[in-house]
């Protein structure tokens, strides 16, 4: 939080900023940021938004911060024959080599 607030309110191009953790959720600690910018140039806005954007991401590398990426484990769980379409291997691989 404290390096959020820093790069953001450390912007000159920053009018106001509110950052706030507000959720747990599945697989993240979720934090809202609020940001209002001083100018209605908006390549300079997207500019600027990026380049705080990748300071963030450079300070909390330096600081081992990751951010989560939503992953999810499947198990397949498979009988004693394997099928392909509903039919057994073993014929299956009879026809083909027909």
């Amino acid at each position: 939080m404290g390096i959020l607030n820093e790069i953001f309110r450390g912007n000159a191009k920053t009018h106001d900023v509110l950052i706030s953790f507000n959720q747990f959720a599945d697989s993240s600690l979720n934090i809202v940021i609020i940001h209002w910018w001083k100018g209605l140039d908006y390549p300079e806005y997207l500019k600027g938004m990026q380049e705080m954007n990748l300071k963030v991401k450079e300070r909390f590398d330096q600081e081992g911060i990751s951010f989560a990426f939503p992953t999810q484990t499947v198990y397949l769980k498979q009988d004693s024959e394997w099928r392909v379409n509903g039919e057994k291997a073993g014929k299956l691989s009879k026809e083909i080599s027909r």
